[in-house]
């Protein structure tokens, strides 16, 4: 798979018109989705090569994932049961106490959010596929994208932690 190239990564901006977010809390909620991207792509170009190149594949879907949950939380179709576990999703990502603190780790530490974020938005997707679709603004097909992670969510955390993410929602039915 060669290089790692600044060009194979677009610079997505923050979409900050939305029909269901006020214009305060999508400021702040962009002005995150910014500096995340800012992080993660420093620690691209600084790690570099085929490893660093694949694990930032999907660390670059952390602050599309993040808006994603935001405006989930926001959009009044979202039935309450599942608004609640979106809110978690949201909170996970600013908690400095998590499987993977980001302070120490550095972006890799966004894959157990990451992971949590699509086991979430798997949630959802199977009682409202069309309510995820409406609101993903990111690059890519949510569905693939959500079903890639899935898949590999395990190998991305480790069995530890998966196994700890999976029990964090041991018996909710949303």
């Amino acid at each position: 798979m060669g290089e790692w190239n600044r060009d194979d990564y677009e610079y997505v901006e923050a979409e900050l018109v939305d029909q269901h977010l006020g214009p305060e809390k999508l400021k702040k909620a962009g002005d995150f989705y910014e500096k995340l991207r800012e992080k993660v792509t420093a620690w691209v170009e600084e790690k570099g090569g085929e490893k660093g190149r694949q694990v930032a594949e999907i660390v670059l879907l952390a602050p599309d994932l993040f808006m994603l949950l935001v405006r989930l939380l926001q959009d009044p179709r979202t039935p309450t049961g599942q608004k609640a576990l979106v809110a978690v999703g949201i909170a996970y990502f600013f908690s400095p106490l998590d499987f993977m603190p980001e302070t120490i780790l550095g972006p890799v530490g966004y894959l157990d959010d990451i992971v949590l974020a699509v086991y979430i938005i798997n949630q959802i997707l199977n009682g409202n596929r069309q309510l995820v679709l409406e609101n993903w603004s990111g690059r890519g097909d949510v569905l693939a994208i959500v079903q890639n992670i899935t898949a590999q969510a395990e190998e991305l955390v480790g069995q530890k932690i998966y196994n700890q993410i999976r029990r964090l929602f041991q018996g909710h039915k949303s």
